[in-house]
């Protein structure tokens, strides 16, 4: 790493993102071993339209009386007005001994522009995205990185999560544990490191299942397929904490319930398959073989949907199945409340029939 650099870390993840700054502040601790580290945040930048960016200034212009080197953090809410003067202060005041990390929400991978530009004052650039590649033009005409860090799902999500395990802490996973964890932890990466981080300390070297599963039961960070095994169970005070717990402590909430939806239709859709014909479930070898092909190893899972395939009417599981329908036309307009209201729904229709005369929210 140079003495002087700029990097601006974009994703929905505050894990991914956090994860790549803390190695990017090693280096720079490296690069500049006597370097004041400082801290900003948006809000320190003032709550008016006008950002104060004098204390942010002062630091780049003015290297002081006993050395000017600096290890700059910075965190920006999302693109807007306020972003865009401070990335043009950032590009304006370069120096020697000044290495800036900032963090950011992802955005279009077409703001990113293909050159660099020396900085000029003013331009021309009428609209808030185009005055943003403009400025990420300066940035990158000072040899700053722009990195765009996307969450992994499907099979890139299996490979991090061996990844992580091994390389970091020096854990061993099965198929059946990895193919777990990338079906209950997508979303929630922190939690997940969390996880290997109490296993090493705790001196294990392979986690199985129910290492897995014990840990997660007792992270209120978890938002995997408890919501709707509870639904099953059923458990209606239990989905409703799952459900509040998983958002309050979620870094995006849009992912989190997707996440939920989606794990929540895998299991009621089995459900239904089940309830049409249930004697798969009298011979374990076919059984196993079922839960499988769905990617269901967690024997609770399992057990719900046994019991929701035999016990549950047929009109309460058509009434998840059209909350969850419509809990997730709400989230595809990006209409968060009524999306977590018709979950809401859900947990509340196995405690009491009254709920499911509801027609509207």
């Amino acid at each position: 790493m140079q003495r002087h650099g700029i990097y601006i870390l974009a994703s929905d993840d505050i894990f991914l993102r956090g994860d790549r700054a803390n190695v990017l502040l090693n280096e720079a601790r490296e690069t500049l071993p006597d370097a004041l580290f400082m801290l900003f945040c948006d809000n320190d930048f003032g709550m008016g339209t006008k950002p104060n960016l004098t204390a942010l200034e002062n630091e780049l212009i003015d290297p002081g009386l006993f050395g000017g080197d600096r290890i700059i953090k910075i965190y920006l809410d999302k693109i807007n007005q306020r972003t865009i003067e401070v990335l043009m202060l950032l590009a304006r005041y370069p120096r020697d001994g000044v290495i800036t990390i900032i963090e950011m929400p992802r955005f279009k991978k077409n703001l990113v522009p293909k050159t660099g530009e020396p900085y000029t004052e003013k331009f021309k650039a009428s609209k808030l995205d185009s005055k943003f590649t403009k400025v990420l033009s300066f940035i990158k005409y000072l040899d700053g990185q722009i990195e765009l860090i996307y969450t992994p799902t499907d099979n890139m999500l299996r490979r991090f999560i061996a990844n992580l395990a091994t390389s970091r802490y020096k854990l061993s996973l099965s198929n059946e544990v990895i193919d777990y964890l990338s079906k209950t932890c997508e979303g929630n990466l922190q939690t997940l490191d969390q996880f290997f981080l109490v296993s090493k300390m705790s001196g294990k070297t392979v986690l199985s299942l129910d290492d897995c599963a014990n840990y997660l039961k007792r992270n209120s960070r978890f938002s995997g397929y408890e919501f709707c095994e509870a639904i099953l169970k059923p458990d209606t005070q239990r989905a409703l904490n799952v459900l509040v717990s998983a958002l309050e402590c979620s870094s995006n909430e849009i992912l989190t319930l997707t996440n939920i939806i989606s794990n929540s239709d895998n299991l009621l859709s089995m459900v239904r398959i089940l309830k049409q014909d249930c004697s798969v479930l009298d011979n374990m070898t076919k059984s196993r073989q079922f839960f499988g092909a769905y990617g269901i190893v967690l024997p609770s899972n399992q057990e719900a949907i046994k019991t929701a395939a035999r016990h549950l009417p047929y009109d309460y599981l058509e009434y998840l199945l059209l909350e969850l329908k419509n809990a997730a036309l709400c989230l595809s307009h990006f209409d968060t409340q009524n999306t977590v209201l018709h979950l809401k729904n859900m947990a509340l229709s196995v405690l009491t029939p009254n709920v499911r005369q509801l027609t509207g929210l």
